[in-house]
């Protein structure tokens, strides 16, 4: 009778010494693959995000008046700038 034990060190000799070159490479080359298209993704989520930003600052550039009200008697001033993100609402 035979023993059909397989030592697993030796399995995986085996087949670590029968990849090919040809292997090695298709793995870089899908690695490479993986990551342009994961720098694509972010890049795309990144120009839609700076997108909806600017129409963001735009909407609140028109909700907020262009001119200081005169009071008689009151100094009105006031100063906004835009922040890189958006959040929150706006009050009157």
């Amino acid at each position: 009778m035979s023993n059909s034990y397989l030592d697993p060190v030796d399995e995986t000799s085996r087949v670590a010494s029968a990849r090919s070159p040809v292997t090695d490479d298709s793995v870089r080359a899908v690695r490479v693959l993986i990551d342009a298209y994961r720098l694509s993704a972010e890049s795309r989520d990144k120009r839609r995000v700076d997108s909806e930003l600017l129409v963001a600052r735009q909407v609140m550039e028109e909700l907020v008046p262009s001119t200081i009200p005169t009071l008689e008697g009151l100094d009105i001033g006031g100063v906004i700038e835009a922040s890189l993100e958006v959040g929150g609402d706006y009050f009157e």
